[in-house]
């Protein structure tokens, strides 16, 4: 019995309660998302996923399920989220409303699996369903629920929680065969993203709290861990190589890259607090932070400090703040991919963590306080009131491409990246002369920004200025010889100019840095083309 339990004087039985709260917290996550079917596909990695990916787009095929597992695509190797969109096109086509509520779904389940998981390893029912609700309703979680593109998330975050029910069910029998599933459900999270390769990690972290396994001997722990810490070490291997043959891994010094990591954290946090102003891409200072990370550096350390000095009293704390350090440690940007510095689907779940440390904090400092059960149990509520709120209207912004841009430019500090992300935008929808508006303002903002020379060109493509665009794309390819989008759309522009054979070489150049479904096609098309043309030679 815990003290924000509103049914101490009800006649209602642990069973019957526990499915009423898990009906509630069902419903509230579907209620609370159900807009997104109506939602579009936006120009945010949707189209490099699905719409431009002919192996998902035509739904499940046996050449499908192969690429899926043998190739890399988009910097990222994870073939059961591939697998997941193209069910999700063979059942319901290119409905954008459809594969939204399948991410909508998949959250809540999640939800109810978060909440089950900790009920079963702490019997704190009231706790838990508290964690449950703020993982369902935080808007930091938004960004992993309304985006297609990161049904990865969602995906593994599944896939996470059923390692930890498994990995509870193994530390009640500890039989070889109660392992296999933990082994199972973990290698299936990270062929859904890699991103959980510190699960065990955060194992032992819940050995010592809530699972009170410390008094077993620590080399025995962490043994048992030994062939997860082996996938993880080559999920790791593949992700970095991967990376780093498409040269995406970023060349700053360290000491940048560690700044912008301990600030991120502190702006996690803060955001966890005050989760205002969010949006779809906070881009990289390329900067040192100077005092921020140092004052950034301290506050961590000191909240650690506190933490483990408190331990042994309250082990909920380090559990819950070292879950949250851990977990972001892959997308902390010490090693650095893509241009920003923070994104808000990193703290999927790393944020239950702190979720836990607030929910147990919070009760154990209600049991201090003469309050009756069930004004405890408002109390919780009126906290939590202005977060649904809060979340409705941050989805809202991911209704499609220009709503979403419009919120990028209105708050981030370099406008010219949202501006040739609405540019890009307005082109795929055929609104060229607002492209070039918008592109254009990008150019006069930041004059050598290589993304918005690079959509400049795709725009002038589309208008018919094939020498403009091929201008372009070269000047493109000077500064960044590794764009392999440009390499591509290069070559498509040399054929509408008649250059077959520097077509060719443009494909194939694409195709060399980043294998690519299109670029395949285009290489197949131009050969034949060619054989055929000597052919009537």
């Amino acid at each position: 019995m815990t003290s924000l339990d509103p049914t101490q004087a009800t006649s209602l039985n642990p069973g019957a309660t526990k499915s009423l709260i898990a009906i509630g917290l069902a419903g509230l996550t579907l209620l609370l998302y159900q807009q997104v079917q109506s939602y579009n596909f936006v120009n945010f990695d949707d189209y490099e996923y699905i719409l431009d990916n002919p192996y998902v787009r035509h739904g499940l095929s046996m050449d499908g399920l192969l690429w899926a597992f043998t190739h890399s695509y988009s910097f990222n190797w994870h073939p059961l989220t591939w697998i997941s969109h193209m069910v999700d096109c063979e059942l319901f086509g290119l409905n954008p409303g459809a594969h939204h509520m399948t991410n909508l779904l998949i959250h809540a389940a999640n939800t109810l699996l978060l909440f089950h998981v900790l009920h079963r390893m702490t019997k704190a029912l009231w706790r838990s369903a508290l964690v449950a609700a703020l993982f369902s309703i935080h808007p930091l979680h938004v960004e992993s629920v309304a985006w297609i593109s990161e049904r990865k998330d969602v995906l593994s975050a599944f896939f996470f929680l059923l390692t930890f029910l498994a990995y509870f069910r193994y530390g009640r029998k500890k039989t070889a065969g109660s392992y296999l599933p933990v082994l199972l459900f973990f290698a299936l999270g990270l062929m859904s993203k890699p991103m959980i390769v510190t699960t065990p990690f955060v194992l032992l972290l819940i050995d010592f709290w809530p699972l009170k396994r410390d008094s077993e001997p620590a080399v025995k722990l962490i043994l048992e861990k030994i062939p997860l810490l082996l996938l993880s070490a080559g999920s790791c291997m593949v992700t970095y190589l991967i990376h780093s043959s498409a040269g995406s891994i970023s060349t700053m010094p360290l000491s940048i890259r560690i700044e912008n990591g301990l600030v991120s954290y502190v702006s996690y946090l803060w955001k966890t607090f005050w989760p205002i102003d969010l949006f779809c891409f906070y881009p990289h200072p390329l900067a040192g932070l100077g005092y921020n990370a140092v004052g950034a550096g301290l506050f961590l350390l000191v909240i650690t400090s506190a933490v483990l000095i408190f331990a042994r009293r309250l082990p909920y704390l380090p559990t819950g703040w070292l879950w949250f350090l851990g977990m972001l440690v892959p997308v902390s940007g010490i090693v650095q991919a893509g241009g920003h510095s923070m994104a808000d689907r990193y703290t999927y779940l790393p944020l239950i963590g702190i979720f836990v440390l607030l929910c147990w904090g919070f009760t154990d400092l209600l049991d201090r306080v003469p309050l009756r059960a069930r004004w405890r149990a408002l109390l919780a509520i009126f906290l939590m009131l202005p977060l649904p709120a809060i979340t409705y209207k941050q989805i809202g912004y991911w209704r499609d491409s220009v709503t979403l841009f419009q919120r990028e430019i209105e708050l981030t500090g370099q406008k010219h990246i949202g501006y040739t992300h609405l540019g890009s935008s307005y082109d795929l929808m055929g609104k060229r002369d607002l492209a070039i508006a918008n592109l254009t303002e990008a150019l006069r903002i930041m004059p050598d920004y290589e993304e918005a020379h690079y959509c400049y060109a795709n725009v002038l493509m589309g208008k018919g200025d094939f020498v403009g665009a091929e201008k372009e794309f070269s000047r493109v390819l000077s500064r960044n010889p590794k764009h392999y989008k440009a390499w591509n759309n290069l070559g498509l522009v040399l054929v509408k100019l008649g250059r077959e054979k520097e077509a060719l070489s443009s494909f194939i150049s694409a195709h060399r840095i980043k294998p690519d479904p299109m670029t395949e096609k285009n290489i197949q098309r131009l050969l034949n083309a060619l054989k055929k043309s000597e052919g009537i030679r």
